[in-house]
């Protein structure tokens, strides 16, 4: 899928989702963008949206802020179904990086 067909979920599905991920759980988002992305270079990472197939992150550096996606595993519908898999792939990116 391209990034003009991602199809967000609904903003009232995500908006508590999104909310506490970038204020409990930033540290996760750069293993994320460190462990599933080309971004090695962020020094922090933020969830932006979530759509149906793939999460979007910001991740920034000193003077560099770009877009990432991440694919789900599978599709989700609702805010927790995909809290539920960014988890997961939390784990994924962690596996990645050999850390525990």
């Amino acid at each position: 899928m391209t990034q003009t067909e991602r199809i967000p979920l609904s903003p009232n599905s995500t908006r508590s989702t999104i909310g506490h991920i970038n204020s409990d759980h930033l540290r996760e988002m750069l293993v994320l963008a460190h462990g599933l992305t080309d971004a090695t270079w962020a020094q922090e990472a933020r969830l932006k949206e979530i759509y149906t197939d793939a999460l979007e992150l910001t991740v920034t550096a000193k003077d560099r802020s770009e877009s990432r996606f991440v694919d789900f595993e599978q599709a989700v519908k609702t805010g927790g179904q995909a809290h539920q898999a960014i988890k997961g792939l939390v784990q994924k990116a962690r596996t990645n990086l050999q850390q525990p």
